[in-house]
C-alpha cells in the first residue's frame, strides 16, 4: 500500500509513519496528526515539507476547524526585545493649522507642544531632521496634544523625532502590502515589525487559503519548534 498522507499529500520517504485518526480511521502523517490533535501547527524536524505540502496541509486543517494559528505570535515573544515594544501614538493639533501630519511618542509630542506654545525656546531633539514635523510659528496656547490610542494607519508608524515604534491599527491595505513584501524577502531580525504584521494578518481573514499563506510565511521566518 502506498504510504501517502491524504491531508498534506506527501508520498515519499519523508512521509513517515501514518497514524489513523478516529473515528474516520483516515491515515495521516505525524505532522498532520499532531497539528490536528494539538491544534498547533507542527512540522517535525525529521519530517520536512515543501511549501506546496504546507499550504495543502494548513488549508485542509483550517477548513476542518481543527487548527488555530493565532499561537504563531506566541513564538515571537521571546524574540522581541521588550525595550523595542511600540508605545502610544500622539499627534499635535494647531487651532489654526489643524492636525500635524507626523506622529510622535508622548515625550516628543509634549516637548513639541511646549515649543510651539512658546513655553520654551529650545527645539526638541530631532527637530528639523524629519519632513513631517510641522513648520508652525510658536504662539501661546495654540497647540495641544491629541491621540493616545491605536489610530488606523496604512503604513508602520514611528516617532518623527526619535524614530521609536508607535502602536497603531493596521488597515487592510497595510496587511495586503506587507504580505507581499514579506513573501519576497529573506528573514531578518526585525521581530517587532514582523510581529505587528503577523498579528494584523491573523485578524485579516479566516479564509483557509489566506491562513495557509500566513502559516507558510511564519514557517519561513520564525524559528520553529520541531
Amino acid at each position: 500500500m502506498n504510504n501517502i498522507c491524504p491531508t498534506c499529500g506527501v508520498d515519499d520517504e519523508k512521509t513517515g509513519r501514518l497514524l489513523h485518526r478516529a473515528p474516520e480511521n483516515i491515515p495521516e502523517c505525524l505532522n498532520c496528526h499532531d497539528t490536528r490533535y494539538d491544534g498547533v501547527f507542527t512540522i517535525h524536524d525529521n519530517l520536512p515539507r515543501t511549501d506546496e505540502q504546507i499550504i495543502k496541509m494548513v488549508t485542509a486543517l483550517v477548513a476542518d476547524g481543527d487548527v488555530e494559528i493565532k499561537h504563531l505570535t506566541d513564538r515571537l515573544e521571546a524574540l522581541c526585545d521588550p525595550d523595542g515594544a511600540p508605545v502610544d501614538l500622539y499627534w499635535l493639533h494647531h487651532d489654526d493649522e489643524g492636525d500635524s501630519d507626523g506622529d510622535f511618542c508622548w515625550k516628543h509630542a509634549d516637548a513639541l507642544a511646549d515649543y510651539f506654545n512658546g513655553e520654551t525656546d529650545e527645539k526638541p531633539e530631532g527637530y528639523g531632521e524629519y519632513v513631517e514635523i510641522p513648520d508652525w510659528t510658536p504662539s501661546a496656547d495654540s497647540v495641544y496634544i491629541d491621540g493616545g490610542w491605536r489610530s488606523e494607519k496604512s503604513s508602520a508608524a514611528f516617532c518623527e523625532c526619535c524614530g521609536c515604534r508607535l502602536d497603531f491599527s493596521p488597515t487592510d491595505g497595510f496587511v495586503e502590502y506587507e504580505m507581499e513584501y514579506y513573501e519576497s524577502q529573506e528573514p531578518d531580525k526585525h521581530w517587532w515589525s514582523f510581529r505587528c504584521f503577523l498579528e494584523a494578518a491573523l485578524e485579516y481573514s479566516r479564509e483557509p487559503a489566506w491562513c495557509a499563506r500566513v502559516v507558510l510565511l511564519a514557517h519561513k521566518w520564525i524559528p520553529m519548534e520541531g
